[in-house]
């Protein structure tokens, strides 16, 4: 039987279980690192969850001819109904427009008309006199908003930030922070 030449004979065993460790590897890298991963799905899950539930109520805005208000906090949001009756912001009775908090370790931003306003707490959002201030995001019934964006981002320095906002006329979009929009 002829001897058959190195270009034939194929790989080597080695040479196969070398590649099966590098594979298994990099595998093992993808699969057992979920601390970036699960910091940066949750951003990206907040994120479009705002984004949702501003469309939300400014739709309900239009529909009940009523106006709304996005309150937001360092560490969650609520929706605010204006009443007319009192002209007073009252916190929203509907379900799906409840005050909201953000996981542990998650932070929010609001920024209004190229404005940063500073975070509020819960405490920082009744005025004086008891009454809820104003809150920081216009839903009107006429079907505008305010020009506005909110950043969500964690404390761990390689998670992306997310950010929801909307020109004010334009549906609010959730994007990772500094994606073109």
């Amino acid at each position: 039987m002829p001897r058959q030449s190195d270009a034939e004979r194929g790989f080597t065993l080695i040479e196969l279980m070398v590649v099966m460790v590098i594979v298994a590897v990099i595998v093992a890298v993808a699969v057992l690192n979920p601390g970036d991963r699960r910091g940066n799905e949750e951003v990206a899950a907040e994120a479009r969850r705002l984004a949702a539930l501003v469309e939300v109520a400014r739709e309900r805005a239009e529909l009940d001819a009523v106006e709304y208000g996005l309150d937001v906090h360092v560490d969650g949001y609520r929706f605010l109904q204006y009443e007319e009756t009192t002209g007073e912001w009252q916190p929203c009775q509907r379900a799906i427009l409840r005050q909201r908090a953000l996981p542990v370790g998650l932070r929010m931003a609001l920024n209004v008309d190229a404005q940063t306003l500073p975070p509020a707490t819960g405490a920082e959002s009744r005025s004086g006199s008891g009454k809820i201030a104003q809150p920081g995001v216009l839903l009107l019934s006429s079907g505008e908003a305010s020009n506005f964006r909110v950043t969500i981002s964690a404390s761990d320095k390689d998670t992306q930030a997310w950010v929801v906002g909307s020109d004010g006329v334009a549906v609010t979009r959730a994007a990772k922070a500094g994606a073109d929009r």
